[in-house]
């Protein structure tokens, strides 16, 4: 992965364009989204579910989709909702291999953790892992790539590298909303417990759905320790 600086004289060299419409977008840093695009990607308003993130518009703590679930995480949040432009600008960063968007992704999450979450306080960070034949094939965890963007940014701890995937699992969204619980059970596993007790974890995903992969990660993380698990995905998905 490029230095800062090498990025900054690459994004010189090469002037950069929106990934959404091609219009010039800024270089230092470079975040691959011009300014008019960028005004029609917006927050998801509070107050929030607490389960998922989506907004509520009842006096209610949880939407009309997880009344009735339990997840293992305490909280989950979401910046913005998994459509349109973000939807686009998600799918290039990951499979398309434009990780300098990770720039514009953590410029959104700052912007909501200060607005949404400032009365919370973490420990450390972690990332959701990725199948390890899907990183080598890709090149990298874009949600590695985030959580370690927050962690500079808050001066926290990263504590990605002890948190692994055991094996592959079918893809989520390949599978009935009912199935998907059963699916990731057990997939992943912590190679430092140590590391994790007692703390207060933020875990990083670039997408939260039904929110099960999330959830696992969470009861892994609080079996090995974990004081508290509070999820922070980049979109929501609807």
């Amino acid at each position: 992965m490029p230095a800062p600086w090498v990025e900054s004289l690459l994004s010189l060299a090469f002037p950069a364009a929106c990934e959404i419409c091609g219009a010039p977008a800024p270089v230092y840093p470079v975040t691959g989204v011009c300014g008019r695009c960028e005004s029609g990607i917006v927050l998801i308003p509070g107050p929030h579910c607490v389960s998922c993130g989506r907004g509520l518009k009842t006096e209610t703590d949880r939407c009309s989709e997880c009344w009735d679930k339990h997840f293992h995480f305490d909280r989950a949040f979401s910046c913005t909702p998994y459509e349109g432009k973000m939807k686009k600008l998600l799918h290039t960063y990951k499979f398309e291999g434009r990780k300098y968007l990770k720039h514009y992704f953590l410029k959104i999450m700052q912007k909501f953790m200060e607005v949404s979450m400032d009365d919370l306080a973490w420990d450390a960070v972690a990332a959701v892992p990725l199948d390890p034949a899907k990183k080598r094939a890709r090149g990298f965890n874009q949600s590695e790539l985030l959580s370690a963007g927050i962690s500079a940014w808050r001066r926290l701890p990263d504590l990605s590298k002890h948190l692994k995937r055991r094996y592959a699992h079918e893809p989520q969204h390949r599978m009935a909303k009912s199935a998907r619980e059963q699916n990731v059970k057990g997939c992943f596993t912590v190679t430092n417990a140590e590391a994790f007790k007692l703390k207060r974890i933020l875990l990083v995903d670039d997408i939260l759905t039904t929110g099960q992969t999330t959830s696992e990660c969470a009861r892994t993380l609080k079996e090995s320790g974990a004081s508290s698990v509070i999820v922070l995905a980049c979109a929501r998905g609807i």
